[in-house]
């Protein structure tokens, strides 16, 4: 199911001049759904408004199943989470949290400064002065980090 609702979603938001980021099925009864702008112009209210607008038209025609679901629709955030190789590539130069499914280096949970992706799929993060490799197929979980700059305006 996952599969089909990923492709009616992104179907639907590509025709609004969205991009699926992410939809989850949380808990029992709610759909989470983070999208952005293809252009990442930042998001609005109004933006999240209208994309659960859409989606509730969409599963009350094409997805009966889902039209009970509690939509939840917020944009990525500063602190998205990171789900693909090109996400790794498109914030190069971003510090970020990354939580592994194996041991590198005897160790599952790493923060650093992203340096991109290399032909064999590997991360390369620049981690305590030193850069390392994570295979993206052992990633369990990463998300971009506060930039500290903005961390400190708001102390």
């Amino acid at each position: 199911m996952q599969e089909r609702l990923q492709k009616l979603i992104q179907e639907a938001l590509e025709d609004k001049g969205f991009v699926l980021v992410r939809a989850l099925i949380s808990g029992e009864d709610t759909l989470q759904i983070m999208a952005e702008h293809k252009d990442l112009s930042p998001m609005s209210i109004d933006d999240c408004g209208e994309i659960s607008r859409v989606l509730s038209v969409l599963f009350g025609v094409k997805a009966p199943e889902l039209a009970d679901y509690t939509l939840e629709v917020s944009s990525p955030g500063i602190d998205r989470p990171l789900l693909s190789l090109q996400d790794y590539e498109r914030f190069k130069g971003r510090d970020a949290k990354i939580e592994t499914t194996s041991l590198i280096e005897e160790r599952k949970r790493f923060k650093g400064v992203l340096k991109g992706v290399d032909e064999k799929e590997n991360i390369h993060l620049l981690f305590e002065d030193r850069e390392i490799l994570i295979p993206f197929s052992v990633i369990a979980r990463a998300k971009l980090l506060i930039p500290a700059d903005l961390l400190k305006k708001h102390k």
